[in-house]
């Protein structure tokens, strides 16, 4: 009911976000919702946690990904969209959703993530999109991954910090294995795994030998899980193979959902020291979909 009252002001005035206590009313309630995004698709969410919370209440995640994924959806036509770390299911059921001439590949290892992925495929009824319970990392066999802060499904990962609770065993492939099983060449490779793109990313010169020219890369790089030398590396290996990387403004500030920027990214100049989101294209800036 809380959420539903604020949602209803909001409509009258933005600025019902900006008052603390509306923010943490965001993520003290738990239920299960199904939430219409614009219009186009339906998400089972399940309001108390982040990126659900996000959804609920600002109908986006992330929006100036969600932009530039938008701005790309003629593309990928005949083409696939792969999600590393699909969580539960955003970006790749607005891609299946709002392209049915694509082919969507979603990754999330964690099964009660993977169980609200393949939950909002249902609802969708989407057939361009496979679900796969697995994690992409640079080992074939098992993997331990901890679940994160409860408040925040988007945090689980390979690292084990202060908020992670026990681990637990997962399936684990090689990206390199899994393109050549795409009925589409790829054409946008999204990896959001919170410290594991240098475990996806460790064949690199082998993936860019059997990938397309106009191949794209949107990749979280997290130097405070990775350490800042293997995020910069990730970044000299995509620049030297010749990919020019873009940063991506992102945040999760209310003021950032209510007033998205007009113009998000930027060449990147210096080295990694903080998580950001890179896009890595061959493209020139004046060339890019924004």
């Amino acid at each position: 009911m809380v959420h539903k009252i604020v949602r209803f002001l909001s409509f009258a005035s933005d600025s019902i976000y900006k008052l603390r206590f509306v923010q943490n009313l965001l993520f003290k309630y738990n239920c299960k919702e199904i939430v219409s995004i614009n219009g186009d698709f339906n998400l089972e969410v399940k309001t108390g946690e982040l990126i659900s919370n996000y959804l609920y209440h600002f109908n986006t995640w992330e929006p100036t990904i969600t932009h530039y994924i938008l701005q790309s959806l003629e593309d990928l036509n005949c083409r696939s969209f792969v999600d590393i770390g699909a969580n539960l299911g955003y970006f790749s059921v607005l891609v299946s959703k709002l392209n049915p001439e694509s082919m969507v590949y979603s990754y999330e290892p964690m099964p009660y993530l993977y169980a609200s992925l393949k939950r909002n495929i249902e609802i969708n009824e989407l057939s361009n999109i496979e679900a796969i319970q697995s994690a992409i990392s640079d080992k074939v066999g098992s993997l331990e991954i901890f679940e994160g802060h409860p408040l925040n499904s988007g945090n689980c990962g390979v690292h084990k910090v202060s908020e992670s609770k026990d681990g637990i065993q997962v399936n684990s492939i090689l990206l390199l294995s899994q393109i050549p099983k795409m009925k589409y060449q790829p054409r946008i490779i999204k990896i959001d795994t919170e410290g594991s793109e240098d475990r996806i990313l460790f064949q690199l010169e082998e993936l860019i030998k059997i990938l397309p020219k106009d191949i794209e890369f949107l990749v979280e790089i997290n130097p405070h899980l990775i350490g800042k030398q293997k995020a910069n590396d990730i970044l000299e290996q995509f620049l030297g193979f010749g990919f020019k990387a873009y940063q991506m403004k992102n945040s999760y500030e209310v003021d950032f959902y209510l007033n998205p920027p007009k113009s998000f990214l930027c060449v990147l100049d210096g080295p990694v020291e903080k998580q950001m989101d890179i896009l890595f294209t061959y493209k020139t800036a004046e060339s890019l979909p924004i």
